[in-house]
């Protein structure tokens, strides 16, 4: 399912690295994939007061599921006009919009805690963007809390960082799924809801849920299955794997690779040749234990066939002039009798010889 989503979230080509990206998110039931491409971009180029001739060098794109419209542009003076977009005017009505510039790449958002609200903009850009945190290149509040997004230049967020005097604490930030509470679906807010007149249970998906659906409700959630509301408190998959973690386990994986690839023990020919010569043997002691069981099977027939050959293999005579192996252990009466002879005139030969030793003495 986590998957699925963020497959489907992605942009459905690459837009070029090093130019700007601008998110317009439309609001008032505006669907902007079930309208003509021309009618899109017709109303963004308009909104945002950019000459047609000009905007031939952007590109515009749109997200069905997460219900937003995508400018990439290499002028940063475009990037600032599509930035200031707050409404678009498409088939005689103008429908709310909220348009803002996404980090560049080459960067990493991290997010630090306990900063008042009565902190302004300014405020905040003061206190974090400085040469005491070279690394910090801008600072925004999340809506009315105390938690404040910083965006880094590099792929690394540093742990601590200093605001104004005090060091605080700063991690990565982690981006939850969207899921809308209004047609109880993910990968776009309820803001951005392209059908806002749709009322289902964001506990169960019920639809059209009465007043006293919250007392007999059993909640599901739709990211881990638990038994509560989608990405609610205590969800294990209701956080984005940042692309920056991403990133590090690719580069880990492919170095652990590389690492395994040029390291691996290699065989010396000798052993390669032995190693070779076992592999035939093992696969020829299979193919005979095959043989074995087939001929195993086979019929009466066969084994007669068998039985015959082989006693006429033993019944075969041998040369007189070749003695076998079991002759050699066990020879016959004739073969004993002849040897004993042999034996009998060594035997007087050394005697012999040693009576004519006992004479010459």
């Amino acid at each position: 399912m986590i998957a699925r989503i963020a497959k489907a979230s992605r942009m459905p080509l690459k837009l070029p690295r090093d130019e700007q990206k601008i998110v317009i998110r439309p609001r008032g039931g505006l669907f902007p994939v079930k309208l003509e491409a021309y009618i899109v971009m017709s109303a963004v180029i308009t909104a945002a007061n950019v000459p047609k001739t000009a905007a031939k060098a952007d590109t515009i794109c749109t997200n069905p599921t997460q219900n937003i419209i995508v400018i990439s542009t290499p002028d940063d003076e475009r990037a600032r006009y599509y930035a200031s977009v707050r409404s678009l005017y498409i088939g005689g009505r103008s429908y709310e919009t909220h348009a803002y510039c996404t980090a560049p790449h080459g960067t990493v958002k991290g997010v630090i805690y306990g900063i008042t609200v009565e902190n302004t903009t300014e405020d905040l850009h003061e206190n974090i963007v400085n040469q005491a945190n070279p690394q910090a290149l801008e600072a925004h509040r999340i809506g009315n809390t105390t938690l404040i997004i910083i965006l880094f230049a590099g792929t690394k967020v540093p742990n601590y960082i200093k605001y104004g005097s005090i060091i605080v604490k700063s991690g990565l930030y982690r981006q939850h799924h969207n899921v809308c509470k209004t047609c109880s679906k993910i990968g776009h807010r309820a803001d951005v809801c392209p059908t806002p007149e749709t009322k289902i249970c964001f506990a169960c998906g019920a639809p059209n849920p009465a007043a006293d659906r919250a007392a007999r409700c059993k909640p599901r959630c739709k990211l881990c299955n638990g038994a509560h509301a989608t990405g609610m408190e205590g969800c294990t998959n209701k956080y984005k794997v940042p692309f920056v973690v991403t990133l590090r386990r690719w580069e880990r994986r492919n170095a652990a690779s590389t690492f395994s690839s040029q390291h691996s023990p290699q065989l010396p020919p000798q052993q390669k040749n032995e190693a070779h010569l076992s592999k035939r043997r093992r696969s020829r002691s299979r193919k005979r234990d095959k043989s074995r069981g087939q001929s195993a099977s086979r019929g009466r027939s066969i084994d007669g066939k068998r039985s015959e050959s082989m006693n006429y293999n033993r019944n075969q005579q041998r040369p007189d002039n070749v003695i076998s192996w079991a002759q050699e252990v066990n020879p016959p009466e004739a073969n004993c009798n002849r040897f004993n002879h042999i034996a009998e005139a060594k035997d007087n030969t050394i005697l012999s010889l040693r009576n004519e030793n006992d004479q010459l003495k």
